[in-house]
């Protein structure tokens, strides 16, 4: 009941901010980088199908532009076989004068949100974003504001906490999600729907590897993001952020729970099946501090 009710009332909030953006209420600001900065600042994210048809990512690209800190460039990857700039929803179109961009590349599933911008644009800090979020004003400056401190480490707003057993991870359902700050350690998982910042090089270069992540981990990109940052021994931090970003897309995926990948990993414990398939293909375990050994008990070199 408890679940139902919070379902709810982030649908009604995400449908009011929809309504007020429809509206015109809010003032959508164009992007204003500068170019004398050598390292920018990206947040990539990725669509599909009816999110894209229906135009529900065009809501969180506005709360991405209506961010009291801003990033250089925001970067919409899509499928370049199924759209191009011919075909692209009118709303979507009208984002280009604010400064939003548009790259058509090759569908790597929930990957599409981070691979294509972590090859093009290597040292670049990335921030990844789902399509079905509408984010409050502070998220980038949060993000930033930590990054400044740490340059190096991976910063996210919504982190789990991973149990162990025997070195490896006990199920998802059981791990704990962050609700204080917590910093510098490896073995947060980062969960990519609160957005995730990732500095240059901060993910193996295992990370890029199609043909491995599309086999091991097809469904799971913050497995495979969180498996890369181990294995480069990254440290991570969590920002706990103590009021929630909104979805008016929530109540579709309620009722069609194959809409979104959160169901299937979750609930059909795909997954535990895809930490379970990379550690056996690699051959590694877990000690208690979030570092990977090889089942012989000697650390994987990076």
């Amino acid at each position: 009941m408890l679940s139902n009710l919070k379902v709810l009332k982030n649908v009604v909030l995400g449908y009011i901010y929809k309504w007020l953006i429809d509206c015109k209420v809010f003032v959508i600001p164009s992007l204003s980088p500068n170019p004398n900065i050598n390292s920018k600042l990206i947040v990539s994210m990725t669509s599909y199908g009816r999110r894209v048809e229906k135009s529900v990512v065009y809501y969180s690209l506005v709360s991405i532009l209506r961010q009291t800190v801003k990033p250089d460039r925001i970067i919409l990857c899509l499928d370049g076989i199924k759209w191009n700039d011919e075909n692209l929803p009118k709303k979507l179109v009208s984002l280009k004068k604010k400064g939003v961009e548009f790259l058509f590349c090759e569908d790597m599933r929930s990957y599409t949100k981070l691979i294509p911008c972590l090859v093009k644009y290597p040292n670049d800090s990335i921030i990844t974003v789902d399509d079905d979020i509408l984010y409050t004003r502070d998220t980038i400056k949060r993000l930033v504001e930590i990054n400044s401190k740490t340059p190096n480490a991976i910063c996210c707003l919504n982190g789990s906490k991973p149990f162990l057993k025997d070195g490896y991870a006990c199920r998802y359902e059981t791990w704990r999600q962050y609700k204080i700050d917590t910093l510098g350690q490896n073995l947060i998982f980062p969960c990519g729907v609160g957005a995730v910042l990732y500095p240059p090089y901060s993910l193996d270069s295992l990370v890029i590897k199609k043909e491995e992540f599309l086999t091991l981990c097809p469904l799971a990109d913050d497995v495979w993001f969180w498996f890369c940052g181990m294995l480069k021994q990254t440290p991570k931090h969590v920002i706990y952020k103590n009021h929630s970003d909104y979805s008016f897309d929530a109540l579709y995926q309620y009722f069609h729970k194959g809409s979104a990948l959160t169901h299937t990993n979750r609930f059909e414990h795909q997954n535990d099946k895809q930490i379970r398939a990379i550690f056996d293909f690699y051959g590694v375990i877990l000690d208690n501090d979030g570092n990977l050994l090889s089942r012989n008990e000697q650390r994987i070199n990076c």
